[in-house]
């Protein structure tokens, strides 16, 4: 009888994925600073960007901004559009989100984010800036998306339900990114997206629902053998969202994409 192969668990794959991608950053990274050392880059970079990173910032160069000094912001957009450090920046953002979605339980996600630093890390390679990969009519959606991320940063009662929406945000977002998808216009990707965004919640919720039983169960067995449980009782849980009006919300976040004018087109453009 032939075994079955079990399929590879999404944490591991992940986390070799982001591994690899660390040690072709840390090369990228050895080139602009000759004699710098993996060790280096991962105090130096990563540590850094674990510690200053906000999910919530999906534009290029705002991800880029949030680890730069007022000196080198005051340099603008366009200066830091052009520097090959950028893409190095952004892939290991998009690696410290991937392992935290890992350890939240959004597996999804942590894919999504793990695609998105492995295209990054390929742009390092090439010792390009990030400015290289936007076009030009997007320079204004990027400086708002500056001032949203400065904002954003500011932690309050409203960017702490900002954060909470956030997983299913950048699911969407990245649903919309997905390569081979092609749609006829931001209403039809908005229809589709809404959809396929609410299956993610019901799963991320199923999930949740299975881990909180699966707590309490541990804690009546820490209970009945005398003992304190030792385990973690955390539970992320996603706000609920409202069918009838979600399809207007996903609309909103599309037409906030920097580059929404080339992956939606215009009803002026369609024949």
């Amino acid at each position: 009888m032939t075994e079955t192969k079990k399929p590879q668990a999404p944490e591991r794959g992940v986390k070799q994925m982001c591994d690899l991608a660390i040690l072709n950053l840390a090369t990228c990274h050895a080139e602009l600073r000759p004699g710098s050392t993996t060790k280096d880059f991962l105090r130096e970079v990563m540590d850094m960007v674990a510690k200053h990173d906000s999910p919530s910032v999906v534009d290029p160069i705002g991800i880029i901004m949030q680890f730069l000094g007022a000196e080198l912001r005051a340099k603008g957009v366009d200066w830091v559009a052009a520097q090959p450090f950028g893409p190095i920046l952004v892939s290991a953002a998009y690696c410290v989100r991937a392992r935290a979605n890992i350890k939240s339980g959004f597996n999804e996600l942590a894919w999504s984010n793990m695609a998105d630093a492995m295209f990054w890390c390929g742009v390092a390679n090439t010792s390009k800036g990030v400015g290289a990969l936007i076009s030009e009519v997007q320079t204004e959606a990027r400086a708002e998306g500056e001032a949203q991320a400065a904002s954003e940063n500011a932690k309050s009662g409203a960017a702490a339900r900002s954060d909470a929406w956030q997983p299913i945000r950048e699911f969407a977002l990245r649903y919309a990114r997905r390569p081979g998808m092609k749609w006829d216009s931001r209403s039809h990707a908005a229809e589709v997206i809404a959809k396929a965004t609410m299956e993610f919640c019901n799963e991320q919720k199923a999930l949740a629902d299975a881990k909180a039983a699966e707590i309490k169960v541990e804690k009546q067995k820490a209970r009945e053998a005398g003992k304190a449980y030792q385990g973690d009782d955390k539970v992320t849980r996603l706000p609920n969202i409202k069918p009838k009006s979600f399809g207007r919300t996903v609309d909103g976040w599309l037409k906030d994409m920097p580059d929404a004018v080339n992956l939606f087109p215009s009803s002026r453009t369609l024949k």
